[in-house]
């Protein structure tokens, strides 16, 4: 998953110490996402600040449970988690 902040043509111009400010941001998206999808774990966030616009890399796990052969709770598909980019989970967790 990957969430950016802004575009290409807006960052083009603007400073490192802009882009670095952007970083809280990111901090409050994953909190919200934590909230919106809970089954989604999170192994690794990366932040990337160096190329033409802020975003970050999200790498996780879905959790399904019910699931009737074999363990109740597995990793696999879960309703909350679209394959849509900048689907309805997006606008989600802005405020």
């Amino acid at each position: 998953m990957i969430i950016q902040l802004g575009d290409a043509e807006f960052w083009k111009d603007k400073p490192l110490h802009m882009k670095q400010q952007m970083v809280p941001i990111f901090e409050h998206q994953l909190d919200q996402l934590k909230k919106l999808v809970p089954d989604f774990k999170m192994v690794s966030a990366v932040v990337h600040l160096d190329e033409k616009s802020p975003h970050a890399h999200i790498v996780g796990v879905p959790v399904g449970t019910g699931y009737k052969r074999g363990m109740e709770r597995q990793a696999g598909i879960h309703p909350g988690i679209s394959e849509k980019p900048a689907g309805a989970n997006a606008y989600q967790c802005r405020d």
